[in-house]
């Protein structure tokens, strides 16, 4: 039987390239949106976890004091490979599980985790792991999907997903949406001060054709392709009619999230 992790793995591994073409663009807005309040411009020890293909890395290249180094890491060699040839300056690169970080303790004054936290195996780990490796005085940053709108794309996609009888995903692990249970995690792993805010991306698609070549090749419904074709088929039908009925009420289509920074003190 394949293990939680192991699927974690598989499903970043496989949905490499297709999230360069449809989420990196979302996944920079919503970075670029919240890195301030990391203070990059005063740190020296960076680490990211949950890099992807490093679209957050090339952003904290932009901010950095020259002299500072970044670790990057993610648990999916693929999304390393291609991180890895971008050639980042004074980055280095690995694969990493963020539930078991491979470096000392108080190894880093920054710790940032965009849209990772609810794709782990263990959140709490996660964050224990956080507090493990950030130096006394550093900053936590985490981001997260939160509560969805009604024209959230995940939304869209469950319940279209729904209607069409498609089988509930047994390894959904979107679900730290609620910035009072993330902020108790991380009080309860030793941060002092915590801080969220909720926000939204805009999907940056005005016609249906544009949202579905967006969702339409989401690992969610990719993998209810795999587990039945036909279904598949009504989904993606069930999507394009959801998707004009948002449309053609004016409201344009969303990634939902929640930012947390978490300061440790001692």
């Amino acid at each position: 039987m394949v293990s939680r992790l192991e699927k974690i793995k598989e499903t970043w591994n496989n949905y490499s390239q297709v999230y360069i073409e449809t989420m990196e663009h979302i996944a920079s807005m919503i970075y670029e949106n919240i890195i301030n309040l990391a203070k990059i411009e005063s740190s020296s020890q960076i680490l990211e976890v949950g890099c992807g293909p490093g679209n957050g890395v090339r952003i904290l290249c932009s901010k950095k004091l020259q002299n500072a180094t970044i670790t990057a890491c993610d648990i999916s060699e693929s999304m390393i490979s291609i991180a890895q040839s971008r050639n980042f300056p004074n980055c280095n690169f690995l694969v990493a599980n963020n539930e078991e970080l491979p470096f000392e303790c108080s190894s880093f004054d920054r710790y940032i985790a965009n849209l990772s936290l609810h794709v782990v195996e263990n959140p709490i780990k996660m964050i224990e792991e956080a507090y493990r490796v950030l130096q006394p005085g550093g900053i936590a940053l985490f981001s997260t999907f939160s509560p969805p709108g009604p024209g959230n794309f995940m939304t869209l996609i469950e319940n279209s997903a729904s209607l069409v009888g498609a089988p509930k995903n047994p390894n959904k692990y979107f679900d730290l949406n609620n910035d009072e249970y993330v902020k108790k995690l991380l009080k309860d792993s030793g941060f002092t001060r915590t801080l969220s805010f909720y926000s939204s991306a805009c999907i940056p698609a005005t016609t249906v054709d544009e949202v579905l070549r967006f969702i339409g090749r989401n690992h969610v419904v990719e993998e209810v392709r795999a587990i039945d074709s036909e279904m598949h088929k009504k989904l993606l039908e069930s999507m394009r009619e959801e998707t004009k009925r948002l449309l053609d009420n004016g409201q344009l289509i969303t990634f939902d999230y929640l930012a947390v920074v978490a300061i440790r003190d001692s």
